[in-house]
């Protein structure tokens, strides 16, 4: 049986994840790789690592608003641990494509290593990449960590108040 109801609403979702995924990509062309006049491979590793960040922040958003919405009687352990599982997997995939296509794209734009550090753009991705290093350290640390405390033993909510704080920051 399926809900009438539920049909409309799903192709609404699928078409504003298509017309996001469009504006994010679109993005590209006025980008650094756009305007350093990189080829088209440059403006390719821009979508996807635009389309990767929104993807990672969106879904970052979503954990924060369930994790502070929620409340007690529908916050156990077992479904704050499938959640926490659930955004990990988006996690993995928006951040090994923000990886790859950060070093392709960081290649094009700095050139080398040594301009990495002498020039103020390559300076700004060492600042930017520094960031990036401690969100991951968060996520690390509520992946191996909190989330699996949560499967062993019930919530806690010092826990629950640690994941919150640590996804929030």
């Amino acid at each position: 049986h399926r809900d009438l109801h539920s049909f409309p609403t799903r192709r609404s979702s699928d078409l504003l994840w298509l017309v996001s995924v469009v504006f994010l990509a679109s993005l590209a062309w006025i980008s650094h790789a756009a305007a350093a006049g990189v080829h088209s491979l440059g403006l390719l590793g821009d979508m996807l690592h635009l389309c990767a960040a929104g993807g990672w922040i969106g879904g970052l958003v979503s954990l924060t608003i369930f994790l502070v919405r929620v409340r007690a009687p529908f916050l156990s352990g077992e479904t704050v641990a499938r959640v926490l599982h659930r955004f990990s997997t988006l996690s993995l995939c928006c951040v090994s494509l923000l990886v790859v296509s950060g070093i392709s794209n960081s290649w094009l734009l700095v050139g080398s290593i040594y301009a990495l550090f002498t020039t103020p753009y390559g300076q700004l991705l060492l600042f930017k990449l520094t960031l990036f290093a401690i969100l991951i350290g968060f996520g690390a640390r509520n992946r191996f960590l909190v989330e699996a405390k949560l499967l062993k033993a019930p919530a806690e909510p010092d826990l629950l108040l640690q994941l919150r704080r640590n996804v929030v920051c």
